[in-house]
């Protein structure tokens, strides 16, 4: 919700001209990365803060789109569902890197989208002694059509 409130506050109302802009402004489905970056930063450092001195906190996902953003129309109307699983590597600032496919939905369609909609999730680092780490993650999506 968070996410979704600032990308429209910081895009103008659709259909307004923005100044010295070609055309129409259009929003997009999901923030730009720019502030998904800066979002992960401030819930990294909140983590880091909340941390203890000595041990381990594990990752957690900060922000991740809805499934709806990314579920590709061509598997809608052929109501092609299931659940894909990728592994990535988490850096630590929360982008994730390196993704491949650990499980497959059974749709190259969803496979794929799972594929990219990990660059608009962020979570918070492996977080070792209040250090943040790089550390590998899987990320299940479940593909349903409501």
């Amino acid at each position: 919700m968070i996410l979704a409130a600032l990308s429209i506050a910081l895009l103008p109302p659709a259909g307004q001209q923005v100044p010295g802009a070609a055309g129409p402004a259009v929003s997009p489905v999901v923030p730009p990365q720019r502030y998904l970056d800066a979002l992960a930063a401030k819930g990294i450092a909140q983590v880091i803060a909340e941390a203890p001195a000595k041990g381990v906190v594990a990752p957690r996902p900060l922000s991740r789109p809805p499934t709806s953003d990314f579920y590709p129309p061509a598997a809608l109307r052929a109501e092609q569902q299931g659940v894909s699983a990728i592994r990535c590597t988490l850096t630590v600032t929360g982008a994730l890197e390196n993704c491949s496919l650990k499980q497959s939905s059974g749709f190259p369609l969803l496979d794929a989208a799972t594929l990219q909609m990990a660059l608009y999730t962020r979570y918070s680092p492996r977080i070792v002694d209040r250090i943040p780490e790089a550390s590998e993650v899987v990320l299940p999506v479940r593909w349903m059509i409501e």
